[in-house]
C-alpha cells in the first residue's frame, strides 16, 4: 500500500555555559541545554521483512515518529594538580519526552511464515486472495518520558616525574552512576499469571534501554614524545541493562543484557619516520555476552559466546 507522510517542525534549542576558576587548578564548569535527536532513518522507513520463522516478528518503521527531545543540566568540579594530570567530579540530570522504542502492536499476515498450524489469514496483492500464517508485529513508537540523573568521577595522570623508561606510564580511570525512571510499564508475562497466580492487571515499571546503573574502566598507557613504542591495557565494566522494550527472541517481551566486562589492548611501534606497525586485541579474556527475557533475572533466550579478535597492520604517513 502507497504510504505518504510529511513532516515539517522548527525547534528553538537555547543552551549556557559557564566556566569559574575559583583558584589556581580548579575549574568548575556549569550548563544546560535543550537538546535533540532525529529518530534514524530504519526506525522511519514503513519497509519490512517476513520472517520464515512464526516466532519472529515483522518490524515496522514508522515514518511519523517525532524527534526525541530534553532538557539537560551538568555541574563538574575539574583539580589539575599536575601537568597532564586531573581529577573531577561531575553531576548531571536530563528530562526527557518521546525516547524512541519499541512496541508489540499485534499481529500481521504473513504469506511465507512456516508453522505447524493450519493457515489462519488471509491477504492479497495485485494477483488476488491467498491464505497466510498470523505473525507478531512490532513497530517503532514514541514512548513516555522520564529522567535520568547521574554522577562520574574521573582520574588522569601521567607519571612524567619517574625516572626513565618509566616516565612514559600513566592512567586513565573513571566511574559512572546512573539512575533513570520513566512513566513506562509493561504487563506481567502471561507465563506468571498462569502459574504464579499473579494478577493478570499487574504491571511492571521499565527503565531507559542502554542504561546501565553502574560503569568503569581503567586504562594503564605507555607514550613518551620521542619512543617509537606506545601501548594501552585497558578494562572496562558495565552493569546489565535494558536491550529492547519488545524482541522476538523474548517473546515479544523485554530482553535484558547481564553486565560484563572486557579486557582490550593496543600496542604500536614506529618502524620510521613514515610508517608504524600496530597491534590490537578486542576481548582478550573471551567474556561471553548473556542475555535474558522479561526481567533482568528472567531465562535465558540467547548467549553470544565471542572469541578474542587479534589484529596487525601497518601505517604510513606521507
Amino acid at each position: 500500500t502507497p504510504i505518504s507522510v510529511r513532516q515539517k517542525y522548527s525547534n528553538s534549542l537555547p543552551s549556557a555555559s559557564l566556566v569559574l576558576s575559583p583558584i589556581d587548578k580548579v575549574q568548575v564548569r556549569l550548563g544546560y541545554a535543550q537538546i535533540l535527536r532525529r529518530p534514524s532513518f530504519a526506525q522511519l522507513s514503513p519497509t519490512f521483512e517476513f520472517p520464515l520463522n512464526t516466532g519472529q516478528s515483522v518490524i515496522i518503521g514508522e515514518p511519523s515518529l517525532q524527534p526525541t527531545q530534553a532538557d539537560q543540566y551538568d555541574f563538574a568540579i575539574e583539580y589539575y594538580f599536575r601537568k597532564g594530570s586531573v581529577v573531577s567530579l561531575g553531576l548531571f540530570h536530563k528530562e526527557l519526552d518521546g525516547a524512541v522504542g519499541r512496541a508489540p502492536d499485534g499481529q500481521i499476515c504473513s504469506p511465507v511464515a512456516v508453522s505447524d498450524n493450519p493457515l489462519n489469514c488471509s491477504t492479497s496483492d495485485d494477483g488476488g486472495a491467498f491464505n497466510g500464517t498470523n505473525v507478531p508485529r512490532t513497530i517503532f513508537t514514541n514512548l513516555p518520558g522520564g529522567k535520568i540523573q547521574g554522577a562520574e568521577f574521573a582520574f588522569q595522570h601521567k607519571f612524567n616525574w619517574l625516572p626513565r623508561p618509566f616516565n612514559g606510564l600513566g592512567v586513565i580511570a573513571s566511574y559512572a552512576y546512573q539512575d533513570g525512571e520513566r512513566d513506562f510499564t509493561f504487563n506481567v508475562p502471561n507465563f506468571l499469571v498462569n502459574a504464579e497466580g499473579v494478577s493478570a492487571d499487574a504491571v511492571f515499571p521499565l527503565k531507559f534501554s542502554r542504561l546501565s546503573e553502574d560503569s568503569y574502566n581503567f586504562t594503564l598507557y605507555f607514550e613518551r614524545p620521542n619512543s617509537r613504542l606506545s601501548g594501552r591495557l585497558r578494562y572496562t565494566y558495565r552493569d546489565g541493562f535494558l536491550v529492547s522494550e519488545s524482541i522476538d527472541v523474548a517473546n515479544n517481551l523485554p530482553l535484558y543484557r547481564d553486565d560484563r566486562f572486557q579486557l582490550n589492548a593496543s600496542m604500536s611501534y614506529r618502524l620510521t619516520d613514515v610508517f608504524t606497525l600496530r597491534f590490537s586485541g578486542v576481548n582478550l579474556t573471551k567474556e561471553q555476552s548473556t542475555e535474558r527475557a522479561a526481567f533482568s533475572t528472567g531465562p535465558i533466550v540467547r548467549q553470544k559466546d565471542a572469541d578474542r579478535r587479534l589484529s596487525i597492520g601497518i601505517s604510513g604517513r606521507f
